[in-house]
């Protein structure tokens, strides 16, 4: 590895085991978050998008950390930080660190990709719950042409007062 690469290359290995187990972390809430979800745990929910929240900081905190020694890496091989791709800087890298880096890359990008899809069923779960919610308003408190009974004498009059909930409380 050349010197000049040598210190950041570490610290960039560093960066991305620790966005790892960040990812790991998010994965194991995202699993959490489906249980709630399933199981219609409001309380449980808010505490998880809470340490959510916290965890993509963290992330957001790691990436602007990776960028950054991207950009040193960058200079030192003269080439931009935007066409620097991981198989650019694979050949800088002795052989012990290419199959860590390799490794690690994979293994991040393989959590991502389960990640993505764990979140995409989560996102459906609430779509469902949101759409039943919907359902459950609109059959306790009734559309506004909706009567819960019809006096025989006052056919066709819209008799709002027999509402369970008034829209308008």
């Amino acid at each position: 590895m050349a010197a000049q690469i040598k210190e950041p290359a570490e610290k960039l290995y560093k960066i991305l085991s620790e966005e790892y187990r960040v990812y790991q972390e998010l994965q194991r809430l995202g699993n959490k978050k489906q249980e709630a979800l399933i199981e219609n745990e409001l309380e449980d929910l808010a505490e998880i998008v809470e340490a959510e929240t916290e965890l993509m900081d963290n992330v957001d905190n790691l990436e602007a950390a990776r960028l950054q020694l991207i950009e040193s890496i960058s200079t030192n091989l003269d080439q931009s930080a935007e066409e620097l791709s991981f198989n650019q800087l694979l050949p800088e890298l002795p052989e012990a660190k290419k199959a860590e880096f390799s490794e690690l890359r994979d293994k991040l990008l393989e959590l991502i990709e389960d990640l993505n899809a764990l979140n995409e069923s989560n996102r459906q779960l609430l779509m469902e719950a949101l759409k039943f919610n919907e359902f459950s308003m609109k059959a306790v408190i009734g559309t506004e042409n909706q009567q819960t009974y019809e006096n025989p004498g006052k056919a066709g009059k819209n008799n709002k007062s027999n509402r369970i909930i008034n829209r308008q409380a």
